[in-house]
C-alpha cells in the first residue's frame, strides 16, 4: 500500500492511527450532539409544545365566540340586547374560559357604516368615540379578507383584537372580539410556563405579516443553551416560538454507550493499524522477491544474450574453419604449379646456358626456350593470382565475420565469392546456380552479417533443401523496389521443401530441428541488416527465401 502513495510505511501507519482517533473523537462527538437532539426532542420540544397548546386553545377562544355568534344572528338576527346576552351565557357558559373573559362585540354594515347591535364583556368599549378609529381600521382589513379573521394591535393599551366579516344573504355582519394581552400573558405565566424552559412569542398577520405582539419568558438570550424553535399558523395568525433551556440539563442516559462507542472506534481502529502494518510487511516482503525475481531474470537474460552472442560468434568462426580448408585446397595446388614451372624454367635455362658456352645454341632453340619460358611465367601468374585470391577472400571473410563492419559491398561479386565457396565444399552433390543479380546494386552494410546470412541460406540449400538429392537448382536473383529502395534478394531451391506449419516455428526458435540456421539467419537480418525476411514452401516442390534489405544502413541509423 506504501508504494502506491509513494511515501514510507510508517507515515501510512501514522496516517491511520491519526484518522481512527479522528475518527474516534468526531464520533463521540457526535454521539453527544444525538443525546442533546433526543433530549431537546423528549423534553424541550416536548415541554414547550404543551405550552403551545394552552397558548393556542387561549387564542383559539375568541375565534370560537366569533364563529358561534355569526351563527346566531344568521338563525336570529332580531333579538334584542338582553335576549343575545341570554343566548351567548347559555351556550358559552361550559366552555373553559380561564385565560381571558368572554368579550365579542356585533356590527352591521349599512351603507358602509357601522351599526352597533349587541356587545358583551370588555368589548362594549368599542363603542366609544375614541375607539372609533379602531373599529374603522378593523373593518377595512376584514372588508379585505372576508370570511377571514383579521388582528390588529394595541400596543399601547396592551389589547389585542380579532374581526370577521360575514355576508349572510343581502346582510353584512362584523365580529370583534378584544383580547387583554398583558392578561393573558400574565396567565399563561403563572399556569403554562415550564418553569426550566425560556420562551419566546412573536405573534403576527398571515394576510400581511404585521407584528403584532411579542411575549417573553424567562432568559431568552444565553445562545450557548440547547434551543428550539417553532412554527404555525391559527386562522391567519402566524406564530415563531423560540424556546431554549435555561440551566436545567437531565442527565442523558447513553452517556456509557459514548463512552462504549469511543472505546469501540479506538479499538477497531487498532486492529486496522495492525491490518495495514501487516499488509506493508507482506507489501514489502512480496517487492523483496519480486525485486529478487527481477534481478534473476535480468542476470538470466543477460547470460541468454551473451549465449546469443556466443552462438552467432561461433556460428561465424564455423563459416571461416568451413572456409579455410577450401582456400587452403584451392592455395596449395596453385602454389605448387607455380614451383613446378619456375622450377622447369629454371633448368631449360641452365640447359640453354650450358649449351651457350659450348657454340652450340641455334636461332630455333633460343626460340623455343623463349616460348617455354613465357608459357611457364604465364602458368606461375595465373597459379600465384588464384593462390592471392583465395588468400584475399579468405582473409577478407574473416575479417568481416569477426568485426562485422559496415561497408560497400557490390552485391553480384559478394554472392558470386560464398557461391563458389560452396560449389566447392559440395563437390558431390550436382547444384546449378542461376543467378540474376545486376552488377550496380550495392549495399551499404554490415559485411559480416549479410556474408553470415548468406552462407546459412547457401547451406540450408544444399545441405537440408537436397538431403537425400544428388543435384539440385538453386536460383539467385536480386532487384531495387522502387518504392521504399530496398534490396529484395530472392533464393529458391527446388529440395524437399518445409512443411507449412514449421515455417513460422524454424523463424522464431532455435531449436535442433534441420532448419535451426533459418532462425539466425532471421535475427541477422532484423537486428543487423535492419530488413524483413519470409519464406514460402511447399513439401517436396520448393522453398523459397525472399530477404528486404535496407541499401544504405548508415543513412537509415542517421534517421
Amino acid at each position: 500500500m506504501a508504494k502506491y502513495f509513494n511515501l514510507p510505511a510508517w507515515v501510512v501507519l501514522l496516517v491511520a492511527i491519526s484518522i481512527g482517533t479522528f475518527a474516534a473523537i468526531s464520533g463521540k462527538s457526535l454521539l453527544a450532539d444525538k443525546e442533546t437532539e433526543i433530549w431537546l426532542h423528549q423534553y424541550l420540544k416536548n415541554d414547550s409544545g404543551k405550552f403551545v397548546d394552552v397558548m393556542l386553545k387561549a387564542f383559539r377562544q375568541p375565534l370560537t365566540q366569533i364563529n358561534l355568534m355569526a351563527k346566531f344572528i344568521s338563525v336570529q338576527p332580531t333579538l334584542t340586547p338582553e335576549e343575545y346576552n341570554a343566548l351567548v351565557l347559555a351556550t358559552m357558559k361550559d366552555t373553559d374560559y380561564q385565560y381571558h373573559p368572554i368579550s365579542l362585540a356585533a356590527f352591521q354594515t349599512t351603507e358602509q357604516r357601522l351599526q352597533h347591535l349587541w356587545s358583551y364583556g370588555i368589548a362594549k368599549d368599542l363603542t366609544q368615540d375614541q375607539l372609533q378609529s379602531t373599529l374603522n381600521s378593523l373593518h377595512r382589513a376584514a372588508t379585505k379578507y372576508v370570511n377571514q379573521f383579521v388582528y390588529l394591535s394595541d400596543k399601547s393599551h396592551d389589547l389585542l383584537y380579532v374581526a370577521k366579516l360575514v355576508q349572510q344573504q343581502n346582510n353584512e355582519f362584523l365580529f370583534v372580539s378584544q383580547l387583554d394581552s398583558a392578561l393573558l400573558e400574565t396567565a399563561l405565566h403563572l399556569q403554562a410556563w415550564p418553569k426550566n424552559i425560556d420562551i419566546e412569542v412573536r405573534l403576527s398577520t398571515s394576510q400581511e405579516n404585521i407584528h403584532l405582539l411579542s411575549w417573553q419568558f424567562g432568559e431568552i438570550a444565553n445562545a450557548l443553551s440547547p434551543s428550539v424553535q417553532l412554527k404555525g399558523s391559527l386562522h391567519q395568525l402566524d406564530f415563531v416560538i423560540d424556546t431554549a433551556a435555561n440551566g436545567f440539563y437531565p442527565t442523558p442516559v447513553s452517556h456509557h454507550a459514548s463512552n462504549k462507542l469511543f472505546g469501540q472506534i479506538i479499538f477497531f481502529t487498532l486492529i486496522l493499524c495492525l491490518l495495514i502494518a501487516l499488509l506493508i510487511f507482506k507489501e514489502y516482503k512480496t517487492t523483496q522477491r519480486d525485486k529478487t525475481l527481477v534481478e534473476k531474470l535480468e542476470q538470466t537474460q543477460d547470460q541468454l544474450t551473451q549465449a546469443q552472442q556466443n552462438i552467432k560468434r561461433t556460428a561465424r568462426l564455423a563459416i571461416i574453419n568451413d572456409m579455410a580448408p577450401i582456400a587452403a585446397a584451392e592455395i596449395t595446388p596453385a602454389i605448387t604449379q607455380s614451383i613446378k614451372a619456375i622450377a622447369s624454367l629454371e633448368e631449360r635455362t641452365v640447359n640453354l646456358k650450358a649449351k651457350l658456352e659450348g657454340g652450340k645454341v641455334t636461332k630455333s632453340l633460343v626460340s623455343n626456350h623463349l616460348d617455354n619460358a613465357l608459357q611457364l611465367v604465364r602458368i606461375s601468374s595465373s597459379q600465384l593470382m588464384s593462390a592471392a585470391e583465395s588468400t584475399y577472400n579468405l582473409e577478407q571473410f574473416a575479417n568481416d565475420l569477426a568485426d562485422d563492419p559496415v561497408r560497400k559491398i557490390n552485391l553480384q561479386i559478394h554472392v558470386n565469392v560464398i557461391k563458389s565457396t560452396f560449389q566447392k565444399t559440395f563437390k558431390h552433390k550436382k547444384v546449378k546456380f542461376i543467378e540474376n543479380i545486376p552488377a550496380d546494386i550495392e549495399l551499404n552494410t554490415h559485411s559480416g552479417s549479410l556474408t553470415h546470412m548468406l552462407c546459412i541460406l547457401f547451406n540450408n540449400c544444399i545441405e537440408h533443401g537436397f538431403n537425400g538429392k544428388t543435384d539440385g537448382i538453386i536460383m539467385i536473383e536480386a532487384f531495387v523496389d522502387r518504392k521504399t529502395q530496398n534490396i529484395n534478394l530472392r533464393l529458391e531451391d527446388n529440395g524437399v521443401g518445409i512443411a507449412e506449419d514449421k515455417i513460422e516455428q524454424v523463424l522464431i526458435s532455435e531449436s535442433n530441428d534441420a532448419h535451426s540456421g533459418l532462425a539466425l539467419a532471421s535475427l541477422l537480418v532484423q537486428e543487423k541488416l535492419a530488413g524483413q525476411i519470409q519464406i514460402k514452401s511447399k513439401v517436396g516442390k520448393f522453398t523459397r527465401v525472399t530477404v528486404s534489405l535496407t541499401s544504405d544502413l548508415s543513412k537509415q541509423k542517421r534517421r
